[in-house]
């Protein structure tokens, strides 16, 4: 298994990368982390050649509407689908519920349309795990999720011309 520093750069391989269009789809909680993982995405994509009119962005409230609007996205035939959001636990069964609702419907809608979702959604149990998975102290989980559509656009366009 490669570290995200590590794997090898397929998604450099992809023609017409300009052409390439990618849908953020951002909950609005906890706004100073998922702001900061939403300039991650953007200058990750852009940093390898994806054109900033090309990424798009949608708000939806909270991480629950996460799916739907992805799914809307989805419904456009579009390279790829990155919902970001944090959900930070409390002391009731919400998060537990909202985690995995959200994880099962990305998976399901990704194979549904068959195209690739890459969850940025941070599930964590205090802030400080949430700051760090941003800023890079432990991972900097934007630029993993940006890297990580990217390969899978370079991956799918390789599978479907063999």
């Amino acid at each position: 298994m490669y570290s995200v520093s590590e794997q090898p750069d397929i998604y450099l391989s992809i023609k017409d990368i300009s052409k390439v269009t990618i849908y953020i789809v951002q909950a609005q909680w906890h706004t100073t982390i998922v702001d900061l993982l939403y300039k991650d995405v953007c200058n990750t994509l852009e940093a390898h050649k994806v054109l900033p009119q090309n990424i798009h962005q949608i708000k939806v409230p909270g991480s629950y509407e996460l799916p739907l609007a992805t799914q809307w996205a989805a419904k456009k035939k579009i390279h790829a689908i990155i919902p970001i959001g944090c959900i930070i636990k409390g002391a009731t069964t919400h998060f537990e519920l909202i985690s995995q609702n959200i994880t099962q419907a990305f998976t399901n809608l990704s194979l549904q349309y068959n195209t690739p979702i890459i969850s940025g959604v941070l599930t964590t149990y205090t802030y400080q795990q949430a700051w760090e998975r941003t800023t890079g102290s432990v991972e900097k989980k934007g630029v993993s999720v940006a890297q990580a559509a990217l390969s899978m656009i370079a991956l799918q366009k390789k599978m479907t011309h063999v």
